[in-house]
């Protein structure tokens, strides 16, 4: 008895090793912050590195551009691969006095020389026909004159068949009939057509009214607009978590109009509110010129990102109207 309570002492022990770190990985995973850092510069060509650092450095990702690509990612300081100037490779140029083999000819059969493989060209220009079969005397076929009833072996004239004997109309009654014809047929298929058209758009019209309306009520259901507004505000949490938290740098932009730099300028103004005087613009009127560089810092938790999901996830009024998203979907609407 005594050492089966401590086998499963043993056990319990190991069970809450393993739980705990469990729980200490996915706290980890949670509450350790990615932090990223991004420097570029651009005078004549643009030129940048990106690093990414997770706990203390133990898994990090570098990518430096200056004319090509370099990646390389490290765990606890081992590189474990490399990526250099991916699709940069030019193909090897051949050692020298060495050139690029041509086209082979054909080969030739034995004894054959280029000569004989030429066309019989200087035979006089005669050309090889078949030769003909000479005819025989009881298969001579002549067509009579223009104008003439062919004639049979006997001198009478010969009669056509039935199947060939075609009754002529009177001369303008058949040009009146095919063309009746013609017009009434045009107007007809003229009117289906348009018959058809107006059908068309009619249903897409119906359509369309159908899923205004719908929208319009789902728009203004009570679960729907608290359903939004629940969105909205964990998105823009998400959105100042993700976006660098320090910035610094300086820009000089220029364009040919003055009203286009004024125009950039304005739009360049909203950093002002997020950054202050870290970043400094200043703009040339003058001329066209873009020159600057930049230094980003910024840390995405995992564990914000999830707690937004969550909260947005035990929502009840959320699951109503993505119930009634999918029953419309169901029936056809989208």
């Amino acid at each position: 008895m005594h050492i089966l309570l401590m086998i499963l002492k043993i056990i319990g022990i190991i069970l809450l090793v393993i739980l705990g770190l469990l729980l200490a990985v996915i706290l980890l995973v949670l509450l350790v912050p990615v932090r990223y850092r991004v420097q570029g510069s651009y005078k004549e060509a643009p030129a940048g590195t990106v690093r990414v650092t997770w706990l203390l450095h133990a898994l990090s990702a570098l990518a430096t551009y200056d004319g090509g690509l370099d990646v390389v990612v490290k765990v606890l300081g081992i590189q474990l691969f490399r990526l250099q100037n991916p699709g940069g490779e030019e193909e090897p140029e051949p050692p020298e006095g060495e050139t690029p083999e041509l086209a082979k000819e054909p080969e030739r059969p034995e004894g054959e020389s280029p000569e004989s493989a030429k066309e019989p060209e200087e035979s006089g220009g005669e050309s090889l026909e078949p030769a003909k079969e000479p005819e025989k005397p009881g298969q001579e076929h002549t067509l009579p004159p223009a104008g003439e009833e062919p004639v049979s072996e006997d001198g009478q004239p010969a009669q056509q068949p039935e199947d060939e004997q075609t009754v002529q109309p009177p001369d303008g009654e058949e040009e009146e009939a095919v063309q009746a014809m013609s017009v009434d047929g045009d107007e007809s298929s003229i009117f289906e057509k348009a018959e058809d058209l107006f059908d068309t758009l009619c249903d897409k019209l119906n359509l369309v009214n159908e899923k205004r309306l719908w929208l319009t009520k789902f728009l203004e259901n009570s679960s729907t607009q608290h359903t939004l507004r629940l969105l909205w505000r964990q998105l823009k949490k998400i959105i100042l978590h993700v976006i660098p938290t320090k910035a610094s740098g300086s820009a000089t932009l220029g364009f040919d109009d003055p009203a286009t730099t004024g125009q950039v300028l304005a739009a360049c103004s909203v950093l002002y509110a997020l950054y202050g005087d870290s970043i400094v613009i200043t703009p040339d009127f003058e001329r066209s010129v873009l020159e600057g560089d930049l230094d980003l810092k910024g840390r995405i938790r995992a564990g914000t990102i999830v707690f937004c999901a969550v909260r947005v996830l035990l929502d009840r009024e959320f699951w109503v109207t993505l119930k009634r998203i999918k029953k419309y979907r169901e029936n056809g609407g989208i």
